[in-house]
């Protein structure tokens, strides 16, 4: 019985740790926490003084106050008017075959949304066939934040560049805020299998010992 809560004991760790790598975030700096743009490469520098693309914490320069329920307190804020473009855009490895999920998140500010000009975004990824997250004049919630999720598939190993497109409406124009970007490989049926079998093993463990009497010292 030892031996076999034993191989169950490793087969959950094992499924941790497989589950753990594959869930792993492919991008550098997907939260910027860093608190710049290190790992990523950003055009546009903004059409007036204090505009562009920047890494800001719980406030803007406009005296917006940023709720991070999604943890961290950096995200990036794109600002600009005068139907500007800007981009941000990162090189990610992924392996052809393999399911990828695109995720991130963004945030409509106050002073942002009383402006009467809305923007487009276009996050897209160079794999063939075209993969893009078609976010046309989202519909941004104000103040909080939004999460999207994309599932992918890319035809062959490669480096490939992930691109956030903002591009401004004429003055005065929306703000937008992104954090927390990021590409992951998402689980095979077999990882989830191993990671059930894995905990139902240490669920048995947890019931034999409390189900065994307690010996008590002569």
């Amino acid at each position: 019985m030892r031996f076999s809560l034993s191989i169950f004991a490793l087969a959950s760790a094992v499924a941790l740790c497989s589950v753990n790598a594959a869930q792993a975030n492919l991008l550098t700096n997907g939260d910027f926490e860093t608190g710049n743009l290190s790992g990523w490469t950003a055009t546009g520098s903004g059409t007036s003084p204090g505009q562009g693309i920047q890494v800001i914490g719980t406030t803007t320069q406009f005296g917006d106050t940023i709720p991070y329920t999604l943890g961290g307190s950096h995200s990036v804020y794109f600002v600009d008017d005068n139907a500007h473009t800007e981009n941000l855009s990162q090189l990610v490895a992924l392996t052809g075959g393999v399911t990828y999920n695109l995720s991130f998140a963004l945030f409509g500010t106050q002073s942002g949304a009383n402006n009467q000009f809305n923007f487009s975004l276009l996050s897209s990824l160079d794999t063939t066939p075209p993969f893009s997250a078609l976010n046309t004049n989202l519909d941004v919630p104000v103040g909080g934040w939004q999460v999207y999720s994309y599932l992918f598939t890319p035809t062959a190993n490669g480096s490939y560049t992930l691109t956030f497109a903002f591009d401004a409406g004429f003055q005065p124009a929306k703000d937008l805020l992104l954090d927390n970007v990021s590409i992951a490989a998402v689980p095979e049926p077999s990882t989830w299998a191993m990671l059930i079998l894995g905990f139902a093993g240490i669920g048995f463990m947890a019931y034999r010992r409390k189900s065994q009497p307690a010996v008590l010292a002569a």
